[in-house]
């Protein structure tokens, strides 16, 4: 399985992610699944998000970067495979 974890704070930008892991998986998602982890400021799910090998998951934090999110998810998600971060 290959991980693709994607802190997000500008949820707009992620229809444009989207668009590129398409492309790159050629629309096999098998073995694929890409974690999107919002900061709860930014409380909201994107419609044409909803597919079945994206995960969203919310996480409340003050740090920089995207890091803390990144971090929760190697500490908190059942990863078995390669992660992308």
């Amino acid at each position: 399985m290959i991980y693709i974890i994607t802190p997000s704070i500008r949820p707009d930008n992620l229809l444009i992610v989207k668009t590129s892991i398409e492309n790159s998986c050629k629309n096999d998602f098998s073995d694929f699944k890409w974690i999107v982890i919002y900061d709860l400021a930014v409380f909201i799910i994107w419609k044409g998000l909803q597919e079945p090998w994206i995960e969203h998951y919310f996480f409340k934090t003050d740090g920089m970067g995207g890091h803390p999110q990144r971090n929760w998810a190697y500490d908190n998600l059942k990863l078995d495979g390669y992660i992308f971060a």
